[in-house]
């Protein structure tokens, strides 16, 4: 019997995109891969609840990006 889930190849990326994901993957200092964890948090100021993005490196111990999303 043929499968029934086909294979699904993946889309080469294009230079920049290569880039950016190298970017935001990896650490820039040791090139290792980074850890990021989400965390919702609820902002005192003006009672919004927020999901804050902390991306670090698991060999360096540095944080490499926090980023704040609002949650609506």
């Amino acid at each position: 019997m043929p499968s029934l889930i086909r294979s699904v190849k993946r889309k080469d990326l294009e230079p920049q995109q290569m880039r950016y994901a190298t970017e935001h993957e990896r650490c820039v200092l040791c090139d290792s891969k980074l850890e990021v964890r989400h965390e919702v948090q609820r902002r005192i100021t003006d009672d919004q609840r927020i999901v804050q993005e902390i991306a670090e490196c698991p060999k360096c111990r540095i944080k490499c990006r926090t980023i704040e999303h609002s949650m609506q």
